[in-house]
């Protein structure tokens, strides 16, 4: 699977860390940087193409996220990963 991480909190470095961790798990992040807004309380995996079997393994890699299908063709995603306080606040941000 192939995946963007945005970070939609104020925490500097946070998409880092979290592109980390799923390169870890053994999934492809081939972009990390910042959402359009900075304020989003709980994470999101936007599905970007395909099913979202594969979801299971984000959520399980950062500890959280809700699952939303949101198709677009352009990114040529499987999958972006929006970042909110819950991961935030729930771990270590060392890299």
């Amino acid at each position: 699977m192939v995946v963007e991480v945005l970070n939609g909190t104020t925490v500097v470095g946070l998409a880092r860390v979290m592109t980390t961790e799923l390169r870890r798990a053994g999934i492809d992040v081939v972009y990390f940087g910042n959402w359009r807004e900075s304020a989003l309380d709980s994470t999101l995996i936007l599905i970007r193409r395909g099913d979202s079997s594969f979801a299971g393994v984000i959520r399980d890699a950062i500890g959280a996220g809700r699952v939303v299908l949101d198709p677009d063709p352009r990114l040529l995603l499987d999958a972006s990963v929006v970042l909110g306080r819950d991961v935030a606040a729930g771990g270590d941000l060392d890299p």
